[in-house]
C-alpha cells in the first residue's frame, strides 16, 4: 500500500474531488510492443482530517502523467 494512503489512514483523512479532467497531450509514442501516451490530469479537490478541510492542501492542481501500456499475450 502507499505511503500517501497509510497517512491518510493513520490521520483519519480523506480527500474529496470536485472534478477531475483528463486531456491527451499530443504525445503518442509505439514501441514494438509497447504504447506510451502523456495525459494531462486536472483536479479539484478537497483535504479532510478528522472532519477539518485542511486548506494547505485543498485546491486545483494539474499534473502531466505519462502512461506506458503494453499488450499481454
Amino acid at each position: 500500500m502507499s505511503s500517501r494512503v497509510n497517512w491518510l489512514r493513520k490521520n483519519g483523512g480523506e480527500y474529496t474531488y470536485d472534478s477531475i479532467q483528463v486531456e491527451p497531450q499530443g504525445q503518442f509514442f509505439v514501441e514494438g510492443d509497447q504504447v506510451i501516451v502523456d495525459v494531462k490530469v486536472s483536479e479539484n479537490r478537497t483535504l479532510s482530517i478528522q472532519g477539518q478541510i485542511d486548506w494547505s492542501r485543498t485546491g486545483c492542481t494539474t499534473s502531466v502523467y505519462r502512461w506506458t501500456l503494453q499488450r499481454e499475450f
